[in-house]
C-alpha cells in the first residue's frame, strides 16, 4: 500500500437507519476521495432509490408497484422497447436538459452550476452509501450462506446441494418445456420485488405457521436430500475451492501487470481540472420593530452568515477558498515519488443568488420566529428570512512524477559543487590574510618616501640651502640625491 503524506480543503427516508455525521470534504478528505464521490453520486442516488423501491421503504407503496409493472413490461416486450423506446428515451432526456438549461438561464445561473457539487450533495452521497451498506447486510449474509454450502467448507451440506441439483434437474427440464423462460423470469422477479412488501410478509407468516406447508416442505426435503450420493463430489476430481484459488491468483497477477503498465505509462506532469465544487452560504436576517430587517440575531440562533448546516462561515466579501495542499505518495517503485498539488480557483467572477425553490424576486425565504415554515411571502408572523448565495470553484490538481535516483544525483552534484566552492573560498581567504600580513610588515619597515637632511656645508644665514633628498627608486634601491631649493625666511619684526 502506498505511503501518503499530506502537508498544509438528504438523508435516507428510512428512519430506522442512522445517518453518519457531516464530513468536511474540503479540509479533512483527500481530493481523490471527493472526486470519486462526485463521479459516482448519480449511480449511488439511483441504486439507493432502487433499494428503497425493492424494500418498499419509500413511504409510497405505489412507486414499488410501478417497479413491478415495469419489470413485467420489460420481460414481455423487450424487443419493442429496444427498437421503439431507445430513441424516444434519448429524445426525452435531451429535451429535459434543454428545459433545465432554459430555466437556469432565466434564473441567471452560470453554466457551471449544473455540473458542480456542494458539501450537502457529498454528505447526502455518504449518507446513502451508509444506507446501502445497512440494507445489503442481509443480502450479504444470504450470499455467505450459499457460498458456505457450495465451497466444501461443510462436506455434508455441499453433498446435499449436489444431490438436490441432480434430483431437480429433470423437474427443471419438464418445467422449461411447458413454461417459457420469459414467464419464469417474470415470476421469479416478481417474487423478489414483492418479497419485502407488507402483504407478502403477512402471507409468508401465515405459510410458516401452517402445518400443511410444513408437511409439503418436509416431503421436498426428503426427496431432495434422501439417497446415498456421498461419492458424487469426489469422482470428478473437481474442487470449487481450487478453482476459486486459481481465479484469485489470476486476478492478483492481472493487478500487478496493470500496476506496472500504469507506472510505465504515467506522465511525469499531469493536470486535472474536472472537479467543480459549489460553495453555498446563507445570508440570515431578523426583523425588528423600528429597525426593519437587520443582521442582529439572537445569540442562541444561527449566525448572520452560515453554511448549509447553519454553522458560522465568513461573509461572501471575505470568503476564502481552501489553501493549496501538497500530497506526496510513494508507489510500489521506491525510486519514484509522486507529488500532487491541489489548488482551488474560482470558476465564477462573483457570488450569485439561487432562485430555486419558494423564494421572492430578491431570493429571500421568510420564516417564523423559529426559522420554520419557509415561504416566499413576508408579512404577519414572518420575523426571519434567509437568502442563498452560490459560487463555484474548480480544483486544479497537478501531478508530478519525480525520479528519486535523478534527484539524488542532482543533490550529490550540488553538494560537490558547494564543497568545491567552500574550499576555494577558504584558499582565497588564506591568501588574503597572508598578503595583508606581508603588506603590514613592509609598511612598518620601509622609510618614508622622502626625507630631508640639513647640509652642514651651508651657512645658516644663507637664504638658499641645499638639502640631500633620500629617494626610493622604482627598482627598490635607495639613493641620495642633492636638490636645491630656496627656503624663504622672513625676518621677525
Amino acid at each position: 500500500m502506498p505511503n501518503i503524506k499530506v502537508s498544509t480543503g438528504s438523508p435516507s427516508s428510512s428512519s430506522q437507519i442512522s445517518s453518519p455525521p457531516p464530513v468536511d470534504f474540503l479540509y479533512s478528505t483527500p481530493p481523490s476521495i471527493t472526486r470519486v464521490l462526485t463521479y459516482t453520486s448519480p449511480f449511488v442516488h439511483f441504486f439507493s432509490y432502487f433499494l428503497s423501491l425493492v424494500t418498499w421503504s419509500t413511504g409510497n407503496p405505489s412507486e414499488s408497484c410501478l417497479l413491478v409493472a415495469a419489470w413485467w413490461t420489460i420481460c414481455l416486450y423487450p424487443t419493442e422497447i429496444i427498437i421503439y423506446g431507445t430513441h424516444i428515451l434519448l429524445l426525452v432526456w435531451i429535451g429535459w436538459k434543454w428545459v433545465e438549461k432554459g430555466k437556469s438561464e432565466k434564473l441567471g445561473k452560470p453554466s457551471s452550476a449544473s455540473k458542480s457539487t456542494s458539501q450537502l450533495d457529498l454528505n447526502r452521497t455518504v449518507s446513502e452509501i451508509h444506507t446501502i451498506s445497512d440494507k445489503l447486510t442481509s443480502f450479504h449474509a444470504l450470499i455467505n450462506l450459499i457460498r458456505s454450502n457450495v465451497d466444501w467448507t461443510n462436506s455434508s451440506q455441499t453433498q446435499k446441494v449436489v444431490r438436490g441439483l441432480i434430483y431437480s434437474y429433470p423437474i427443471w427440464l419438464v418445467l422449461t418445456y411447458f413454461v417459457s423462460l420469459t414467464w419464469i423470469f417474470i415470476i421469479l422477479g416478481t417474487f423478489g420485488l414483492v418479497w419485502h412488501s407488507p402483504w407478502f410478509k403477512f402471507t409468508r407468516y401465515i405459510l410458516i405457521k401452517s402445518p400443511i406447508f410444513h408437511g409439503i416442505m418436509d416431503l421436498i426435503c426428503v426427496y431432495v436430500c434422501g439417497g446415498n450420493l456421498s461419492q458424487q463430489g469426489e469422482r470428478g476430481g473437481f474442487s470449487v475451492r481450487a478453482f476459486g484459488t486459481l481465479i484469485s491468483k489470476a486476478k492478483e497477477q492481472q493487478k500487478k501487470l496493470a500496476g506496472k503498465k500504469d507506472n510505465n505509462n504515467k506522465d511525469e506532469n499531469k493536470t486535472c481540472t474536472d472537479l467543480i465544487f459549489r460553495f453555498v452560504i446563507y445570508e440570515n436576517q431578523r426583523w425588528w420593530l423600528g429597525l426593519d430587517w437587520t443582521t442582529n440575531l439572537f445569540l442562541n440562533e444561527r449566525p448572520a452568515w452560515s453554511d448549509e448546516y447553519n454553522e458560522p462561515t465568513n461573509p461572501k466579501s471575505s470568503f476564502e477558498l481552501p489553501p493549496t495542499t501538497t500530497i506526496s505518495e510513494t508507489p510500489e517503485d521506491s525510486n519514484v515519488l509522486i507529488k500532487k498539488t491541489m489548488e482551488w480557483k474560482w470558476e465564477n467572477s462573483d457570488w450569485w443568488i439561487d432562485y430555486d425553490g419558494d423564494v421572492d424576486n430578491d431570493g429571500w425565504q421568510y420564516a417564523d420566529n423559529r426559522w420554520n415554515n419557509l415561504s416566499s411571502k413576508s408579512g404577519f408572523r414572518k420575523y426571519t428570512r434567509r437568502r442563498k448565495w452560490v459560487r463555484t470553484a474548480r480544483l486544479i490538481e497537478t501531478i508530478e512524477k519525480i525520479d528519486k535516483s535523478d534527484e539524488s544525483k542532482d543533490d550529490e552534484d550540488q553538494q560537490d559543487q558547494q564543497d568545491q566552492q567552500n574550499q576555494e573560498n577558504k584558499q582565497n581567504q588564506k591568501i588574503t590574510e597572508i598578503s595583508e600580513d606581508f603588506e603590514t610588515k613592509e609598511n612598518n619597515n620601509k622609510p618614508p618616501p622622502y626625507s630631508l637632511s640639513l647640509n652642514s656645508s651651508n651657512s645658516s644665514d644663507n637664504k638658499s640651502k641645499s638639502l640631500p633628498l633620500i629617494s626610493r627608486k622604482a627598482n627598490g634601491k635607495f639613493d641620495s640625491e642633492s636638490i636645491s631649493f630656496t627656503v624663504s625666511s622672513e625676518k621677525e619684526n
